[in-house]
């Protein structure tokens, strides 16, 4: 009888240190990591935006990066990663960081030339929120300036006396 209350004691405790230790593991709260090349104002008619994703925790979940215009969106990534399973708490096969080149061409995207707003959020496998994970939420608004600068003169009178000092307005 006391043999069988040590060995019930000893896999309850295994049980209890293992599931504590699952949840401990699958409940972090560190938020995806996130590094994107964007200009700082100004974006011009082309831009390759590189996109570094990283969660070294429970794994990324998605990466969607859009941009948004006049109340337009348009997504640009989409990326959604596959769920490990329950059984990979040991294994791991998860996706811990990924790299990205987003081409941001203004033509093909359709926008205007004025405000713009960058959208980028990542998420990961965390259980927490409802097993909606943590998140990482990035805007940045930018100004699209697709045409040249235009330079025409405005002065017409051009008599400049040799020595002397002239000015053109432009």
């Amino acid at each position: 009888m006391k043999m069988k209350k040590i060995l019930l004691i000893l896999i309850s405790g295994l049980v209890l240190s293992c599931g504590g230790w699952a949840l401990f593991h699958k409940y972090e709260g560190s938020a995806p990591t996130v590094e994107a090349s964007l200009p700082d104002l100004y974006l011009k008619k082309s831009h390759d935006m590189i996109l570094e994703a990283q969660d070294l925790g429970t794994g990324l979940r998605q990466v969607m990066v859009s941009v948004m215009q006049a109340g337009k969106e348009k997504v640009l990534l989409d990326k959604t990663y596959a769920s490990p399973s329950i059984l990979s708490l040991w294994a791991q096969p998860k996706t811990g960081q990924d790299r990205f080149t987003i081409p941001m061409d203004i033509q093909k995207l359709g926008m205007a030339d004025g405000q713009v707003l960058i959208r980028i959020r990542v998420s990961d496998f965390s259980w927490r929120s409802w097993n909606r994970g943590n998140v990482h939420y990035t805007e940045k608004k930018l100004i699209v300036d697709s045409k040249a600068p235009r330079i025409s003169i405005l002065s017409n009178q051009h008599n400049i006396a040799r020595g002397g000092s002239g000015l053109v307005i432009y």
